[in-house]
């Protein structure tokens, strides 16, 4: 017996008993809940209790004392829960439809998971302003409805699924097998070329493995939205080809089904993965990407802790300011900026007043008492004095002076948000972040927002490049000859690539300036998906399909316009 068959037999095994142990699945419930209340037992929330005596902010909410003692459980629930879920899938295999309410109880519990956080995000962001970015309520509440869609929509899915006929959830079958597979390959693909590159890196900052662990589970939202046209192009085409040579397609149009019919289940899934794609792409999946570079950064310098921005340099003209910023956290709630100087300059351009500190927060106003602009904290530094350019009087505020290891700086328009911003690149923001710094960086003028614009249509646009392709690839998939086949196949990919081409040439446009934000985004997907509309037509008529030869085009041109008048009929051979 060779490795390959005995590790098959081995999987089999662990297979059959899962589906016949009795009481497994009551079993792995009473072990989750155990595994819950030994670790709540056990003091995981204590790694909270030293942030209070750092937090300067006045009294602590009791709502948000109670959700930052239980939420690591409630994740931990999550968890565990979806490994009871799991484990009843396999055991009720292949009776799905007896998990649809309860895939729908864990995804409604995920959810109200996460919406807890972000609404406790939310709040500090409105009460505190840690970094003094704009705040958009439709913006807040449409990465809500993103989550909603990523958590409820797989249950809608499978009791979809469930309804369908025998000849349809044939098809679908046939379809997601390989899309499975497209999406394992890719994914471990992905995340084995990035290890490659930085395990030296991981190995010399002796980064835990499960910290590592979670550094590429987090990127999985990004992986997705990247791959998911390929894998969509890929599965279609290879799982249409496959039920066109064993002439299945051929019975099912002989049964009384359409063509239409026999292509929705593929459509729409494509178009469910592509709007999972667009849920994904409006936070998580830029905002993991940019986690990634900044912590990867970070271990290229031998340093702890992903940053958001490094050597910020910022120069308000009205104020007279200069800012350099070493390092700006991703977490500006139990983290401070570090390696802070500002300098003070006079109407003459003359330095009159520094300052440098280790680190520094800025709190935000408190409008319940008329305050206009916050308070910059600087800890641990130095004041410095100019008279004629020279220095002329220091002070120190770094504990060796009275104990004094903080001053505060009122009534100074900059944030940090206005700070960092011009060291934002639009290509790792989501869509909550591209709309605050529009918002907030509107007067900068239309050629240096022009990037961020297109970004913002980007995120909704991208993808749904998913069910484009598929639309595309499902008429040219399906072939009634094996040189037929190989002809459609070749035709997808050729279109596949000219969408890729297409999309990059309307970016530039876009980032340019020299079209509609709105339209750079969005013309690829109107581009292809209108040959994609004419070549599904064309296959549910029956019709042949249009020739993609630019010479086949030229002589359907002159045929056209010899039919109009304007040139004389060619002669016929």
């Amino acid at each position: 017996m060779t490795i390959v068959q005995r590790l098959q037999s081995i999987l089999a095994s662990v297979w059959q008993w899962l589906r016949t142990a009795p009481h497994l699945t009551a079993f792995a419930i009473v072990v989750s809940c155990t595994v819950v209340l030994v670790n709540l037992g056990d003091g995981l929330h204590q790694k909270f209790e030293g942030w209070e005596a750092d937090w300067e902010g006045g009294t602590k909410p009791i709502w948000l004392a109670w959700y930052e003692f239980l939420y690591l459980y409630t994740d931990l629930a999550a968890r565990l829960g979806f490994g009871v879920l799991v484990l009843f899938a396999i055991r009720v295999w292949p009776s799905l439809d007896k998990v649809v309410w309860p895939l729908f109880a864990w995804g409604l519990f995920v959810f109200l998971s996460f919406m807890v956080v972000e609404l406790r995000d939310q709040w500090w962001i409105v009460t505190y302003g840690m970094m003094g970015e704009p705040s958009s309520t439709v913006f807040f509440l449409g990465k809500l409805a993103m989550l909603a869609l990523l958590c409820l929509t797989p249950a809608a899915m499978l009791a979809w699924y469930h309804r369908q006929p025998m000849l349809q959830k044939y098809t679908l079958k046939a379809f997601v097998q390989p899309l499975v597979f497209c999406y394992a390959t890719f994914l471990v693909l992905v995340i084995l070329i990035d290890l490659m590159d930085n395990l030296r890196d991981f190995q010399e900052a002796k980064i835990p493995r499960s910290v590592m662990t979670g550094f590429y589970v987090d990127l999985i939202p990004y992986v997705f939205v990247m791959v998911t046209p390929a894998s969509l192009l890929l599965a279609t085409l290879y799982s249409l080809t496959k039920l066109s040579r064993a002439n299945e397609i051929v019975s099912m149009l002989t049964s009384g089904l359409s063509l239409p019919q026999v292509l929705k289940p593929i459509l729409v899934t494509a178009g469910w993965l592509s709007l999972m794609g667009m849920a994904m792409n409006y936070h998580l999946a830029p905002r993991a990407e940019g986690k990634r570079e900044a912590v990867l950064r970070e271990l290229s310098e031998k340093k702890q802790g992903a940053s958001l921005a490094t050597s910020v340099m910022y120069r308000n003209e009205k104020t007279g300011r200069t800012w350099y910023i070493g390092k700006v956290p991703f977490d500006m709630i139990t983290r401070k900026m570090q390696t802070v100087t500002i300098h003070q300059t006079d109407g003459s351009g003359r330095i009159k007043t520094a300052w440098t500190s280790k680190t520094a927060r800025w709190w935000a106003p408190n409008k319940d008492n008329g305050e206009e602009f916050g308070v910059w904290a600087l800890y641990h530094g130095t004041e410095r004095l100019y008279k004629a350019g020279l220095a002329n009087e220091e002070k120190f505020f770094d504990g060796s002076v009275m104990e004094v290891t903080r001053i505060n700086l009122k009534d100074w328009p900059e944030t940090p948000y206005t700070i960092i911003s011009a060291a934002l690149l639009p290509d790792n923001l989501g869509v909550t972040d591209l709309a605050s710094y529009i918002e907030a960086n509107g007067s900068i003028g239309k050629e240096k927002m022009a990037p961020f614009r297109t970004h913002f249509h980007h995120r909704f646009a991208y993808p749904w490049q998913g069910f484009i392709v598929a639309l595309m690839a499902a008429p040219l998939g399906v072939a009634f000859s094996r040189r037929g086949a190989l002809g459609g196949i070749a035709a997808s990919v050729l279109i596949f690539f000219a969408l890729m081409f297409v999309n990059e040439f309307f970016m530039g446009l876009g980032k340019g300036s020299h079209i509609a934000p709105w339209l750079a985004a969005w013309a690829p997907q109107f581009i292809i998906g209108a040959i994609g509309v004419v070549l599904f037509r064309a296959r549910a008529l029956n019709k042949e399909l249009p020739q993609l030869s630019p010479l086949a085009w030229w002589k359907s041109l002159r045929s056209w316009m010899a039919v109009r008048g304007s040139l004389p009929r060619p002669a016929r051979v």
